[in-house]
């Protein structure tokens, strides 16, 4: 059986230290670090809860990088079922619109404006990856622009 002897480290160090019995020259520290940091602590964020979420983007022990890509994620699972509503508001009155000669093209029209939503959010995104915009800006910004948008498209709705 292994016997270890526990130390407690003054000044500054708050975490445990125990050396091994087993071999020589070996120290365990234990600290708050949890499992999912160390396995593909950069990859695996996307599957956690939002309370976890929150807790790693205010743990030190990520690079900034990390943090703010954590960072740009939460603020996007909590303002997408918004932008769902606005994608919504954009998408119907190009399809129920009157002055179209048909439902095909309306239809179409409807797809390419959405297509160029997808496209003008996902640059927002890249904008933040590579620190050209704050995660904030980078959610919000597409729902207050498609917002207006979907503002001003609400006109042309004739039934």
């Amino acid at each position: 059986s292994s016997r270890r002897r526990h130390t407690r480290l003054q000044g500054d160090w708050s975490s445990d230290v125990c050396s091994s019995d087993l071999e020589p020259g070996t120290l365990f520290i234990r600290t708050d670090i949890t499992f999912d940091q160390l396995y593909r602590r950069d990859g695996s964020f996307e599957y956690l809860s939002t309370a976890d979420l929150v807790t790693r983007v205010r743990n030190p022990s990520y690079n900034h990088r990390s943090i703010r890509t954590q960072s740009l994620y939460i603020h996007s699972r909590l303002t997408k079922p918004l932008m769902n509503l606005v994608v919504l508001m954009v998408g119907v009155p190009f399809i129920v619109r009157k002055e179209s000669v048909s439902l095909l093209r309306n239809v179409g029209m409807c797809a390419s404006i959405l297509g160029v939503m997808f496209a003008v959010n996902e640059g927002f995104v890249y904008l933040a990856k590579f620190n050209l915009l704050s995660p904030e800006s980078a959610v919000w910004a597409p729902i207050i622009l498609w917002g207006g948008f979907a503002a001003w498209s609400s006109a042309k709705i004739k039934t």
